[in-house]
């Protein structure tokens, strides 16, 4: 068996990487069962996406896993919440500025809220989180689809980062947005561009500048209007 010591599951010989998180997993050896930390995934049989962990209770599933502010929740997709609007350039920046929302490229702007409850075999789900994804994920996901998702905590927000869906053996490509953290350091660099470019205007001598062009243009217009005058007066004795 391997192990993956990002997410702490144990897998099948036949797969080399982490379907959850792309780690690279580990070879282990066959007494894993004994071990409380580990939980097996076995996709052949295509079984949720945490199987039973050594505990006093043998129905219970590890729901949520904190790893500094990202977390790894999995559980089965009991509702699926769209939001799509129309926004301007001007509307995504600022609310990428403020609201920390990803600078979404295409036209129309998606908001989906995902509902995710603990796997439960024996009464109902204690535990749910609402996770929310950016871009368009119109028909990707089903109620009851097994998943896992890993999410960067913004507060009390979940924002997904990566999710795999068990039920279909695939991974979820999330549509490519712009970082809010870059969107901000563009703001800035601009606003310090901005204010640089204010400065240097404003600590120009304008009279000093004004008398400069004056001095410089004033010989040249008397050279070109004594030449005029020149050519004309050749062109009349002519």
């Amino acid at each position: 068996m391997k192990r993956c010591n990002v997410c702490n599951a144990v897998y099948e010989n036949y797969l080399n990487y982490c379907p959850t998180c792309n780690s690279e997993l580990e070879l282990i050896s066959n007494n894993y069962n004994n071990s409380s930390s580990f939980h097996q995934i076995d996709i052949n049989e295509n079984v949720r996406a945490n199987s039973y962990i050594e505990t006093e209770r043998t129905d219970e599933y590890i729901f949520e896993q904190i790893n500094g502010s990202f977390s790894t929740i999995n559980g089965a997709v009991a509702e699926v919440n769209t939001q799509q609007y129309y926004q301007s350039k001007l509307t995504k920046m600022l609310r990428s500025c403020f609201a920390g929302e990803p600078y979404q490229l295409s036209h129309t702007s998606h908001e989906n809220n995902i509902r995710i409850e603990e796997h439960t075999m024996r009464r109902y789900p204690e535990n749910a989180l609402d996770i929310t994804v950016y871009g368009s994920m119109r028909s990707v996901f089903a109620t009851g689809d097994d998943i896992t998702v890993r999410a960067r905590r913004r507060g009390n927000r979940y924002i997904a980062r990566q999710i795999y869906n068990h039920t279909t053996n695939s991974r979820v490509n999330i549509q490519g947005n712009i970082p809010a953290s870059l969107v901000r350091i563009a703001v800035l660099l601009l606003i310090i561009l901005t204010v640089m470019a204010i400065n240097v205007v404003l600590s120009i001598n304008y009279m000093a500048l004004i008398s400069t062009i004056i001095a410089t243009l004033f010989p040249i217009v008397i050279i070109g209007a004594v030449g005029w005058y020149i050519i004309r007066l050749f062109r009349r004795k002519a």
